[in-house]
């Protein structure tokens, strides 16, 4: 009801801080862990963004807890990331280049001789279930709003067009 977005976005909260205490351990040790969890629990805008119910939670836990695990081997983690990265789309479509580097990890592993099969299952394992996202949201759009690349929005051509542009311009003197 009502209520459960007041649980929910904290709860978002809290696995992003999770997510960012075990990638700093993997990448640095605990106590850097540690320290980037503490500074990022304790930021004023991860806690203005639990307590407002905006999507920056949510899709910062999922984001996190999706790169955590691509930073691992293995099918089941690969599918993880990838049904984790597929909210994530769902949640902010604009956040698809994070997918895309999320999908190099993959891509990088395959220059390693030995794990190249593995390191390929993985690549294609992620890219299959982050795309069942996009698939979803083009789906979603094509019905509420007549094309794919539609959204509630409007059109994307018009902001995004040259005419739109603006070119700040000093005056010469």
């Amino acid at each position: 009801g009502f209520q459960a977005k007041f649980l929910v976005f904290p709860l978002f909260g809290a696995l992003a801080v999770l997510a960012t205490y075990y990638i700093g351990r993997r990448f640095a040790s605990p106590t850097a862990g540690l320290v980037g969890a503490w500074l990022f629990a304790t930021s004023p805008t991860l806690l203005f963004m639990i307590v407002s119910p905006m999507s920056d939670a949510p899709v910062s836990g999922l984001w996190g807890a999706a790169f955590l695990l691509a930073l691992g081997s293995g099918a089941w983690r690969a599918i993880g990331a990838g049904v984790l990265m597929a909210f994530v789309l769902l949640i902010r479509p604009n956040l698809a280049p994070l997918g895309a580097l999320v999908g190099v990890l993959y891509l990088m592993r395959l220059r390693a001789r030995e794990t190249r099969l593995a390191a390929f299952r993985d690549a294609a394992l992620f890219g299959l279930f982050a795309a069942a996202g996009a698939v979803t949201l083009a789906m979603t759009n094509q019905y509420l709003y007549g094309s794919p690349t539609a959204s509630g929005y409007g059109r994307l051509d018009v902001p995004f067009s040259a005419n739109t542009a603006y070119v700040n311009t000093i005056p010469a003197d």
